[in-house]
């Protein structure tokens, strides 16, 4: 009898793992070490949106329409459809599907802090010869929690996302604007514009403070965030929206709030 309750209760733990994703309920959050060995693990949030997909439905609240995106300020209608034309975006980023509706886009992008999780790298018994992110999403409560972090997704055009890809954010030397958006891409990195740098730089910070040692923010890209974020300090706005999506992510982001505070926003 013993034996026959050993075999089961690795089907009784998975049955209750599926359970609890299909559910929404929290389980305790396995504190997952980073691929580096040297890396120190620290306590990391556990509450707000368990996966990307679920995130979504708190976006739609956080950014109803009309509302205007990211990168490009294009507007966009009550049921996120942007009009490329009038947003002036060039022919290759106003041709496709995805340039006439808005997409959540990661500030930090998922492969930033996706490549510190070994099923990310080197894939899971779990997952087959599958790597990459849907293995991480497959296996790692943590990634998921990374990846539908509130804090870090904002509205952008479908087709902006993608010619942003996982690109860093840095500054360029000269102009090379898309159309009339004013978002810079050369190479590896990608310049926003002015007016949102600090906004961005922030959304690094957070992060990087958030999950340490995740290679949320490249050694040679710190200094410059840290000045972006003088450069542009916290709106009215920025702040209102840290506080309604607070309560969602369940935790808050004392990166924004203590600059919202020192300016008495």
């Amino acid at each position: 009898m013993r034996n026959t309750l050993k075999k089961l209760l690795p089907v009784v733990a998975l049955i209750v793992v599926i359970l609890a994703k299909w559910l929404e309920i929290d389980l305790p959050l396995e504190q997952e070490a980073p691929t580096n060995p040297e890396a120190p693990t620290e306590p990391i949030p556990t509450g707000g949106p368990r996966t990307y997909r679920s995130a979504k439905k708190y976006l739609y609240r956080l950014f109803p329409g009309p509302g205007k995106t990211l990168y490009c300020e294009c507007h966009y209608n009550v049921e996120h459809e942007v009009d490329p034309a009038a947003c002036g975006l060039p022919e290759d980023l106003s041709d496709s599907q995805r340039s006439r509706r808005v997409e959540w886009e990661h500030v930090v992008p998922a492969s930033a802090f996706g490549d510190t999780f070994a099923a990310w790298q080197e894939g899971h018994p779990e997952c087959g010869d599958q790597q990459g992110r849907s293995c991480a999403r497959k296996v790692s409560d943590l990634f998921n929690r990374m990846e539908a972090n509130l804090y870090n997704l904002r509205p952008s055009v479908g087709s902006v996302n993608s010619q942003r890809s996982n690109r860093a954010m840095s500054a360029i030397p000269g102009q090379s604007y898309q159309g009339k958006c004013n978002l810079e891409i050369q190479n590896d990195e990608v310049e926003p514009r002015d007016e949102i740098k600090g906004d961005i730089a922030r959304i690094y910070l957070y992060m990087d403070q958030t999950y340490p040692h995740r290679n949320v923010i490249r050694p040679e890209h710190h200094s410059e965030y840290l000045y972006w974020d003088q450069q542009d300090p916290v709106t009215p706005a920025e702040c209102a929206l840290v506080r309604e999506i607070a309560p969602m992510q369940e935790h808050v982001n004392k990166v924004v709030e203590s600059r919202c505070v020192e300016a008495g926003l």
